[in-house]
């Protein structure tokens, strides 16, 4: 049974400080709150905050758990435990830069929790004051509101989101979410948990129009696409973090917005692939997606290419989801399945190849499209100098009008001799 932390302060185990913290929370009346000041024992982490969101998800998959029960330290210590090492490990320099200023100057910022001791806003504080307890073997006490709100109730656990979200979005000194953190957090709120609208999440990180939220959520699709794709758990968002997918999956998920063929779901599978190729190989993976989008998807080469590809992106996917294939579990059995695969290494290879050819020509093509503009944008300069013109040049100029048309006929000469091909 969680604890009451109102029934702590009128037992002056929880105190009251003269400070107080002005928060906007719909259906409450108050805006500045008192902040108390509470033993770290009575506390607990958030499960549901998004900054460890692909961190407890890669817990929780590897415990093979659907989730894990949230506790104060008094009722089971390695809840707590074991999202303070996710937090600290996070960002290991910031928090210890978090863990000496506090130890210095004391905290400067109050948190947001509940009534039962659930940590709303504050991670990072309440695990610098965890591990500064630890170490000195001195009780710390985490100062911070205590909001009358219940996550049981789904009114309450929508104002809690929302709050959550003005609060970490809405701060100069907070640290960025991690992109994959981020889409995630706005996914699982908006589809998973159908918590808030995407409008209203907008409208508490400032945005003007949802556009932003939408596109966040059509990336964390993408990457469970993906991640259905290599035959890996639909909640391993863990992998994308690990596979730095943010630059490509957001390279991709633009240019299949744009992307009006029906054969859409052919595409998607054939950049999966090539994806998957890609990071078996290392480099900018971010910048070589971009060139096969731009040169191949949506251009005339694109029927060609899924033809030639098709039993490449077989084989790898293959690779992925044969008898003898294992769920894939971390971001090396990625590159692994394709590597220890002939078939799949060896379509890996090609598919690469075939799409760096078709990258080269598409770049060749833009340069004599670049080179026929220039042509046309010459002849309208030349045409449009009138009789009048030539008979005001001097001796000078007329000798350079006279050059330049002789290198214009020269270029003329040039083009007859070279042979058109396709």
């Amino acid at each position: 049974m969680m604890i009451s932390l109102n029934e702590l302060i009128n037992k002056n185990e929880v105190v009251k400080t003269n400070a107080v913290k002005k928060l906007s929370i719909s259906g409450v009346d108050k805006t500045n709150f008192d902040v108390y000041r509470i033993p770290l024992k009575y506390l607990y982490y958030n499960n549901q905050n998004g900054r460890i969101n692909t961190a407890y998800k890669r817990f929780i998959v590897k415990r093979g758990i659907d989730d894990f029960a949230p506790a104060t330290d008094n009722q089971d210590p390695e809840y707590n435990q074991i999202l303070e090492n996710l937090i600290y490990n996070s960002n290991k320099e910031s928090m210890r830069l978090t863990m000496d200023s506090i130890d210095e100057k004391g905290q400067q910022e109050p948190g947001v929790v509940l009534n039962d001791g659930r940590v709303i806003d504050g991670n990072r504080r309440y695990t610098a004051l965890r591990k500064i307890e630890s170490r000195k073997e001195i009780s710390q006490y985490f100062e911070a509101v205590i909001l009358p709100l219940d996550m049981s109730t789904d009114i309450d656990k929508k104002n809690i989101k929302l709050l959550e979200v003005d609060l970490q979005f809405g701060r100069e000194e907070k640290i960025d979410y991690d992109p994959i953190d981020r889409v995630f957090d706005v996914y699982d709120a908006v589809k998973v948990q159908k918590i808030v609208t995407a409008k209203e999440y907008a409208a508490k990180k400032g945005n003007k129009n949802v556009r932003t939220v939408n596109t966040d959520i059509e990336e964390a699709k993408l990457i469970i696409e993906y991640l259905q794709f290599v035959n890996a758990p639909e909640n391993a968002y863990y992998l994308a973090k690990d596979m730095k997918l943010d630059g490509p999956m957001h390279e991709i998920s633009r240019a299949l917005r744009k992307y009006k063929g029906k054969d859409k779901s052919s595409v998607r599978e054939v950049i999966f692939a090539v994806l998957s190729s890609l990071y078996s190989k290392g480099g900018d993976i971010t910048r070589d997606i971009r060139k096969i989008l731009e040169n191949i998807i949506d251009t005339p080469q694109k029927s060609k290419y899924l033809n030639q590809t098709q039993d490449f992106v077989d084989d790898i996917y293959d690779a992925y989801h044969n008898e003898k294939s294992n769920v894939i579990e971390n971001a090396e059995d990625v590159s692994t399945k394709i590597v220890e695969d002939k078939n799949a290494g060896d379509s890996a290879e090609q598919l690469l190849i075939y799409s760096n050819q078709l990258v080269r020509r598409g770049k060749s093509d833009e340069g004599r499209k670049k080179a026929l503009n220039n042509i046309r944008s010459a002849l309208n300069d030349v045409t449009d100098v009138s009789n009048e013109d030539i008979k005001a040049l001097n001796a000078d100029e007329y000798k350079d009008a006279i050059d330049v048309l002789n290198k214009l006929y020269h270029i003329v000469g040039n083009l007859k001799e070279i042979k058109y091909y396709d």
